[in-house]
């Protein structure tokens, strides 16, 4: 299921970054691999485009999946604030 794929990169990610010294957006932090995860509910349905879908009704993560999470959220919003300025500035096209 892509649900399961995308937590088992996300996994593979966060154990290739443990304990190590990581800085970010301009904030130092250590990163220290848990060992502790946390199961949350998913209450809304959902529906899929020309498939079937996986019929989960929870999703397990653990602390580093959700730091790095953040981060590329964090990543994704800065680039696209940066488009934003570019094209308003007329530096680049069509955003």
């Amino acid at each position: 299921s892509h649900s399961s794929t995308m937590l088992s990169i996300l996994a593979r990610r966060s154990s290739a970054t443990a304990s190590r010294h990581s800085s970010f957006g301009g904030m130092s932090a250590t990163v220290r691999a848990m060992s502790t995860s946390e199961t949350f509910p998913i209450r809304v349905p959902f529906e899929t485009h020309l498939c079937d879908g996986p019929q989960v009704t929870e999703a397990t993560v653990t602390k580093d999946e959700l730091l790095e999470m953040h981060k590329t959220m964090y990543l994704i919003r800065r680039m696209e604030i940066s488009c934003d300025t570019e094209y308003k500035n007329r530096n680049i096209r069509g955003f």
